[in-house]
């Protein structure tokens, strides 16, 4: 019974009937529309015991276990729904007709699948059995909230790395595969054991692009045949090169151990045992025939030379004939056939190849204006003339075939030379030939054509008196002017070469009067050969005007150019600076307008205007002396200035304008209305000696001291300068005013005193450590020469001179640093070392810091040009006790010739073995005396 009563309230059960109702209540009122399977339901099965009040509206207040309505209750295996909605029913079951119609909306869900997604909960998908092993939570793979299909492994990002069997399968998982997993193929190359697909699969994306790391002595072939083995690169016979006999992958392409990234790309045949010309010579058609192209086994081309021969013949290598036309057979360029055997000498005729049908492969035809022939090309292009076969110049027409091997050596000839050189057979006359009936060789010998070879028909000299050449001559040469007949009889520009467009008036004179025999070639024989330097007779030209032909008026002509010429005034009259003594004229054979110098003639000396006419810098070119400016840069910088030249540049001091050198600036009247001008100089020297405008403080040889804002007559006073007030020098600086700023700060002296800019310390001066110059020599005070060698303190009289000592209260150091004998030769006394009988000092060396001052005073008495040691000297036994190896004696006893004031005893029986001390008869380890003074 119970059973029926809980299908009956099932919502899916067919519900009976529903009576029909009395009234026309509208259920919608309450907040609750009545729809579906609520619509068919009777109304004590929702509002039971007739309780009408709070009945539930949401699903979950009905559709719960132990509420009070008894509706299908959510299952204990439903999925969490504590985040969904409030635990609203609706937000998935979308349909009141049924629960099992839902849509779950993962909006704002990434994480934690396993909530739901766990093969427990109702009616959701899970991980199914077939999926491949693994613990990773599902939103590692599965991006897409709507399927499960839709993934994508990131390998990297998980973590999964190594054990790819585990899912790919493979030899070590045995034949376990996944569904939408790529599994290991069957035809898989063969693996070691215990290798992992990462050995050679490192993308982690794709199985495409492994590098497999081959071992040495690897057989190629295990791998790399047709269709052998999934995804690996295998030959391909159809293009493949056919493989030599013996011959294995590795003969051509590069072993793969040796390669970072294995490739069958890049190999070279022909560098392999089986390439070279021992192992392929006449075989070179098994590859290059046509069928291997796409191996890169190149063919003869269309216009390749016709022949039957071995490609080798002609495309050598190192031990081919000739060597190495094809760099190892790397290249079929640069072959050349007529150095290999079969074509030196040619074994067939020329014309099989070179008929213009094969110049691409560079077996040129007969050019268009070839000799007219049928003979093939070795008749004259011979192995000799053209450096065997190389080239087809310098081939020669041997005429002594024509002439039977005796060929004229003078006119005429038979045949006649125009029987062939007539334009059509072979080269004739050109259109401005000399009109002539004489036959070529008349004046074409063999001594200029080279014949019977016959090279050229340049060379020529006519021959004005052979009259074998067809034309009127003289019979004697040379000929005076006028020439009979005349040269412009001939030299007209028709029958021969006559004057040029831009010739000078002649005013009837014949070609002879200028252009002479010995300046055309002439001679004595009348073969002329130039009409190049003709010399023009000035004799009857007027002066002053030379410029009716010298103004550029005729080609040829030297004529003035006004861009570099200096403005002139004089018109025609060139011959007033370029004087008949300066040009040779009238009779010199060889005139010029070189070497003029305007400043020595009467124009230009004294000058007639401004300088700065010629000397603007518009005419430094000149092929006469350059008229430079201020702005030249050859070897000084000129000083800024508006006045002219000749201010400065007097004649006095340019050699009446012939140089610019010796020019002296005068400061005064000018810059100083006086001489010398009022301290501080206005303006400052500085102002123009600034390196730029004039000469400043230079960096070079010797750099100059810093002078701050200290102007040049600061130490360049007017008492130093050099013939002032034109200056010519600065002269030696007095000395710097050491007692002014900057100079006067103590400590600064090598500032300037470096060596460099100012004297520094001399070549063998004592050390100085740390001390300043100023610490022992006094600084200048204005007056006077300053000397380094006046070091302050002690002065005396020497001869007359005073001296000066050593300043010792600058010394730290000992007194041997400098008392040593090193430097005995600086200063005025020298730092004196020891005298060479001084008693030993080893009693005091064995004492640290102790030196010459243990025994002498610090205050020494200078005298007579040396230093008092003995003032304040008193010996320094440094508690020395006798014996070894301080003995008394040393020092103490008669006849010691060391110098000291020790007091010297002739003690009986006294030596080193009887000892002052050491005898226990003197203190400080005898009896008697006071120790170090007194011996009783």
């Amino acid at each position: 019974m119970l059973l029926l009563l809980t299908i009956g309230f099932s919502p899916f059960a067919q519900a009976a009937p529903a009576a029909k109702a009395k009234n026309s209540f509208d259920h919608s009122k309450t907040g609750f529309i009545l729809k579906d399977v609520h619509a068919t339901l009777k109304c004590e099965q929702c509002h039971v015991d007739g309780i009408f009040k709070n009945t539930p509206k949401d699903c979950a207040g009905c559709h719960s276990a132990g509420t009070r309505v008894a509706a299908t209750p959510r299952p204990i295996n439903h999925v969490p729904i504590s985040n969904i909605n409030n635990n609203a029913c609706d937000t998935c079951h979308t349909s009141t007709a049924n629960f099992l119609v839902k849509s779950y909306q993962h909006v704002g869900i990434t994480g934690n699948c396993s909530t739901c997604h766990n093969g427990q909960s109702l009616g959701v998908v899970s991980k199914p059995a077939t999926h491949f092993p693994t613990m990773a939570p599902c939103e590692y793979c599965h991006k897409n909230t709507s399927t499960f299909l839709s993934y994508q492994v990131d390998h990297l990002a998980n973590g999964f790395i190594g054990n790819c069997y585990t899912c790919h399968g493979g030899p070590q998982a045995g034949s376990a595969t996944y569904p939408n997993v790529v599994a290991y193929p069957s035809n898989h190359m063969t693996i070691a054991a215990g290798s992992d697909c990462n050995a050679c699969h490192q993308n982690y994306v794709t199985f495409l692009g492994a590098t497999f790391g081959h071992t040495p002595g690897s057989v190629c072939t295990t791998c790399h045949l047709p269709g052998q083995l999934s995804g690996v690169v295998s030959i391909n016979y159809s293009t493949h090169i056919p493989l030599p006999a013996g011959s294995t992958c590795t003969s051509c392409h590069a072993d793969p151990v040796t390669q970072p990234t294995p490739t069958f790309l890049g190999a070279a045949f022909h560098t392999s045992t089986y390439g070279s010309t021992a192992a392929a010579a006449g075989t070179c058609t098994t590859c290059h025939s046509g069928s291997y192209i796409s191996q890169n086994a190149q063919t003869k081309g269309a216009t390749h030379i016709p022949t039957s021969a071995d490609c080798s013949t002609c495309h050598t290598d190192a031990a081919g004939t000739p060597a190495n036309t094809t760099s190892s057979f790397t290249t079929f360029l640069g072959a050349k056939f007529h150095l290999t055997p079969s074509g030196n000498p040619p074994t067939g005729l020329c014309s099989t190849c070179h008929n213009g049908g094969y110049a691409s492969e560079n077996a040129l035809g007969k050019n268009t204006g070839h000799l007219v022939t049928t003979a093939d090309c070795v008749m004259c292009h011979t192995a000799t003339n053209t450096i065997s076969y190389t080239t087809f110049l310098g081939a020669s027409f041997d005429h002594n075939v024509t002439y039977n091997n005796a060929f004229p050596a003078a006119a005429p000839a038979s045949p006649l030379c125009g029987s062939c050189h007539n334009g059509a057979t072979a080269t004739g006359k050109k259109t401005t030939h000399v009109p002539t009936t004489g036959d070529c060789i008349t004046c074409h010998t063999n001594a200029t054509t080279g014949c019977p070879n016959c090279v050229s028909f340049y060379g020529v000299q006519y021959d004005h008196t052979n009259a074998a050449a067809g034309v009127a001559a003289y019979t004697t040469f040379p000929v005076g002017a006028p020439a009979s007949p005349l040269c412009s009889s001939c030299h007209n520009g028709t029958t021969a070469l006559g004057m040029n467009a831009g010739h000078i008036p002649v005013n009837g004179a014949d070609c002879i009067t200028c252009h002479t025999p010995a300046n055309t070639g002439c001679g004595t024989t009348g073969l002329c050969s130039t009409f190049l330097g003709a010399t023009f007779s000035h004799a009857a030209v007027a002066a002053g005007s030379c410029g009716a032909c010298h103004q550029s008026q005729y080609p040829g002509v030297v004529s003035i150019n006004p861009a570099i010429h200096i403005p002139q005034s004089s018109g025609n009259a060139c011959d007033k600076c370029h004087t008949n003594a300066i040009t040779g004229l009238p009779g010199t054979a060889t005139p010029t307008f070189l070497n003029v110098v305007f400043h020595q003639n009467a124009l230009g000396n004294p000058p007639a205007g401004l300088c700065s006419t010629c000397h603007s810098g518009a005419y430094v070119t000149t092929q006469a002396t350059p008229a430079y400016s201020k702005a030249y840069t050859g070897s000084f910088n000129h000083v800024a200035t508006t006045a002219d030249c000749v201010v400065c540049h007097t004649a006095a001091n340019t050699s009446s304008y012939t140089t610019f050198l010796g020019a002296g600036f005068t400061h005064s009247p000018g810059t100083y209305a006086t001489w010398p001008p009022t301290m501080p100089p206005s303006p400052t020297c500085s102002s123009c000696h600034n390196g730029v405008t004039a000469t400043g403080t230079s960096s070079a040889p010797t750099p100059h001291p810093a002078i701050g804002a200290s102007d040049c007559m600061t130490c360049h006073t007017t008492s130093v300068l050099v013939g002032c007030p034109s200056c010519s020098s600065f002269g030696m600086a007095a000395g710097v005013v050491h007692n002014t700023a900057p100079y006067n700060t103590a400590g600064s002296c090598s500032t300037c005193h470096n060596g460099a800019q100012a004297t520094g310390l001399s070549l063998g001066h004592i050390p100085v450590g740390a001390a300043s110059c100023d610490q022992c020599h006094s600084v200048y005070d204005g007056s006077g020469s300053i000397n380094f060698s006046t070091a302050a303190i002690s002065s005396i009289t020497v001869n007359g001179v005073s001296r000066y000592g050593m300043k010792h209260s600058a010394v730290t150091g000992r007194c041997d640093s400098c008392h040593n004998g090193s430097y005995i030769g600086q200063g005025i006394f020298g730092a004196l070392a020891k005298v060479s009988n001084h008693i030993p000092t080893a009693i005091i060396n064995t004492a640290a810091n102790t030196d010459c001052t243990s025994c002498h005073s610090t205050t020494i008495t200078i005298a007579s040009g040396a230093g008092d040691w003995k003032t304040g000297e008193h010996m320094n036994h440094n508690n020395a006790q006798g014996g070894a190896p301080n003995y008394c004696v040393t020092c103490h006893l008669k006849g010691v010739t060391y110098l000291s004031t020790a007091q010297k005893i002739s003690h009986n029986g006294a030596s080193t073995s009887k000892d002052c001390s050491s005898s226990s008869c003197h203190k400080p380890l005898g009896r008697k005396g006071t120790a170090y003074s007194s011996w009783n």
